[in-house]
C-alpha cells in the first residue's frame, strides 16, 4: 500500500465532504478503496462521518453506506443496525 497516496486520497475525500463536492467525493472514495481496500475505506468513512456530522454529503451518502456495513456503523455510532430479513 502506498501510504502517501492513501493519505492524499483521505485528505481529498475530507475536502470534498467539507466543500459539498459530490462527484469528487465518489471519485476519492473509489481511489481510496482501490489503494487501501474496502475495510480501510469503511474505517475512514466512519471517522469522517464522526468528524463532519453536519455535512449534507455525510448525512445523505456516507451514513447510508455505513448502515450497509453494520459492524462499522455500530462501532462508531453506537447504534445497532437491524439486518434485512431479521438476521
Amino acid at each position: 500500500m502506498d501510504k502517501k497516496a492513501v493519505a492524499q486520497a483521505m485528505m481529498n475525500l475530507e475536502k470534498s465532504l467539507r466543500e459539498g463536492q459530490l462527484a469528487l467525493m465518489f471519485e476519492y472514495m473509489d481511489e481510496l478503496e482501490d489503494l487501501a481496500g474496502e475495510a480501510y475505506m469503511m474505517k475512514v468513512l466512519s471517522t469522517l462521518a464522526r468528524s463532519l456530522p453536519d455535512s449534507p454529503l455525510v448525512q445523505i451518502y456516507i451514513e447510508p453506506i455505513l448502515r450497509g456495513h453494520p459492524e462499522e456503523y455500530e462501532a462508531f455510532f453506537g447504534i445497532k443496525v437491524e439486518k434485512p430479513g431479521g438476521e
